[in-house]
């Protein structure tokens, strides 16, 4: 899959009902498909200003997801991951109910690096008679992570709670991970 443009996919405007869902950037190839040997060095690049966020409404939609993985862990056929460039995938804000959790990164090979840089958000909506959004965590697992992207994750911001923010995780196999961007994790309130 290869991404070389802008995208917007937001979700849209609910109104007094819920705000829509952001679109998701997903790669998950089958297996019965791939010829052996004709794997590229890259799979999987997303370059570009990424909009996924979600709608919103009297209670918002959740942001869109990027992921390049297989469940938990790396699709046998994804090779190398790039993803760069500005990426929002807050959640959708609640006017009269809760806000809707923000989108995710999910990014996982084991047969090539993965390097993330750029700027990416990833706030969960706000609640104004409710809960804040949750940020669902993120994972960046390859063979090294090269990590460059400043990251903003939080919880949003709720009248009777906050949102969580769930973990980040940078795992690397065969070489050390490079982490030489911020990482950003705060709770709402």
């Amino acid at each position: 899959l290869f991404v070389y443009t802008n995208v917007s996919s937001v979700g849209g405007a609910g109104g007094t009902g819920s705000g829509g869902p952001g679109g998701s950037i997903y790669f998950d190839p089958d297996t019965n498909y791939v010829v052996r040997g004709s794997a590229s060095e890259e799979s999987f690049v997303v370059t570009g200003t990424i909009d996924l966020r979600g709608g919103d409404g009297g209670s918002g939609g959740h942001g869109g997801d990027i992921a390049a993985s297989d469940g938990c862990g790396p699709n046998i056929v994804t090779t190398g991951i790039r993803v760069g460039g500005t990426i929002t995938l807050n959640g959708g804000d609640g006017a009269t109910g809760s806000g809707e959790r923000s989108g995710g990164l999910y990014l996982a090979t084991a047969r090539g690096g993965v390097d993330v840089s750029g700027t990416i958000q990833a706030v969960g909506g706000e609640g104004e008679s409710g809960v804040g959004g949750y940020f669902p965590g993120s994972s960046f697992f390859g063979a090294p992570v090269r990590f460059a992207a400043a990251f903003t994750a939080s919880g949003g911001v709720g009248s009777t709670q906050g949102g969580n923010a769930e973990d980040v995780a940078i795992l690397s196999v065969g070489a050390a991970s490079s982490v030489t961007g911020a990482v950003t994790l705060t709770a709402g309130t």
